[in-house]
């Protein structure tokens, strides 16, 4: 007889997959060896991130060979891509990449966080609104009916950024991984319940509950504060490829079955792993 987490797990999409190879870190697998192993255990889809390069022609050319799941191609804004560059999101839109996250690791606010001296990228100017830059990445991602995720950006920029895409009918926007994590924005939960409110989704990355992590959650602490923002603004993505955590697809089985030992049911998990990542991807 299925499980709960079987009939889960079939069919999920995990929007926060990150791949060897990497500049910076050792991973746990590449694209090809990810998919397959998602392949295997029934998901049905991948989002592949890295924050050094576009991931789409990498994506299209594992589509040749993993066939029975979905899988999209994003770029991060990072200083790689030539940062807030509209040019490094019409590429990839035209190669098929389908992902855009705004500044992650080159986000000054990442750098504040770490205590780096080092200036970041930033999405305001010194007047505080929205820099040419930003509004121009926008037009590209509304131009191609992105999906779009907030990064490792602050709150005054998080703020500014969903009013904008709001006013151009952007979204929904994930924001990413804003609660239980590092590099978040300072976001009470009644302010990421007001964003969210306005038709945005907020991800929680289940490696946050893992042993190694900055602050490890427990999954009844993450679940509590899922059904606080209310579950049908929240996504459960991984974060994962690190090479000490199991791999991508295998950590977010891990998440969906010790989410349901706390108490979130089948219904619930689906939503955050099926209905809403699929309305963010525009598959729905």
């Amino acid at each position: 007889m299925a499980t709960v987490v079987d009939q889960v797990i079939n069919g999920a999409i995990d929007v926060h997959t990150h791949i060897g190879p990497d500049p910076h870190r050792e991973r746990r697998m590449d694209a090809l060896e990810v998919c397959q192993y998602a392949q295997n255990l029934g998901l049905g889809g991948l989002v592949l991130k890295s924050h050094q390069y576009p991931t789409e022609p990498v994506a299209a050319m594992v589509r040749h060979t993993v066939k029975d799941i979905q899988i999209w191609g994003a770029v991060a804004l990072d200083e790689e891509v030539g940062g807030v560059n509209a040019s490094a999101v019409e590429c990839s839109a035209r190669m098929g990449g389908r992902v855009v996250w705004m500044p992650t690791e080159s986000a000054d606010h990442h750098y504040r966080k770490q205590k780096n001296d080092k200036k970041g990228l930033s999405l305001l100017g010194p007047d505080g609104s929205l820099t040419k830059e930003t509004l121009q990445v926008l037009e590209v991602v509304r131009e191609h009916r992105l999906s779009l995720a907030s990064g490792h950006i602050s709150g005054p920029e998080l703020r500014a950024l969903l009013a904008e895409t709001k006013r151009m009918g952007i979204g929904p926007v994930i924001i990413t991984h804003p609660l239980l994590m590092t590099f978040v924005p300072d976001l009470s939960i009644e302010e990421l319940r007001s964003l969210a409110d306005q038709g945005n989704l907020v991800e929680f990355c289940f490696v946050a509950c893992m042993p190694g992590s900055s602050r490890q959650v427990p999954p009844a602490e993450m679940a509590a504060t899922m059904r606080a923002l209310g579950i049908q603004h929240v996504v459960l993505g991984t974060d994962g490829g690190l090479n000490w955590l199991p791999p991508a697809p295998e950590l977010l089985r891990v998440g969906i079955a010790s989410l349901n030992k706390v108490g979130m049911s089948a219904g619930e998990l689906e939503t955050i792993t099926k209905a809403n990542p699929s309305r963010w991807l525009k598959i729905a």
